[in-house]
């Protein structure tokens, strides 16, 4: 994890010339009594800009510092000991100024289950 910076999962642009703000919240939900830590949820929300407005991103973006928002959501579920369920959700909006195509709000969906042995 050293050097890894979450930018996001619908955008997910590189560091280059990006300005971001996040924040973030995370828990854990009891399903079970017996084992009360197996469902964790949580939600982190994004504001992407540019530190120079006349520099590109790896995004085209519209004129202007905003290049739009993001909120990812996300679930892990340890089913058995042995079983667990991913789920990661995240909406990014561009700023209105944004030119075809990237005006289109970009979703990312991913469902996994891990088996472990």
């Amino acid at each position: 994890s050293l050097g890894y910076i979450n930018t996001g999962l619908a955008l997910a642009p590189s560091m280059t010339n990006l300005m971001m703000a996040r924040v973030g919240a995370s828990t854990s939900l009891t399903i079970d009594s017996k084992d009360p830590d197996a469902l964790r949820v949580g939600v982190d929300c994004f504001v992407f800009g540019k530190t120079t407005t006349d520099a590109p991103v790896t995004v085209r973006s519209g004129p202007g510092r905003f290049i739009g928002w993001e909120c990812d959501l996300r679930a892990d579920w340890r089913i058995t000991s042995d079983v667990s369920f991913n789920f990661r959700y995240g909406l990014f909006v561009p700023n209105g100024g944004t030119p075809a195509p990237n005006d289109q709000v970009r979703q990312f969906l991913y469902g996994g289950i891990s088996y472990a042995f």
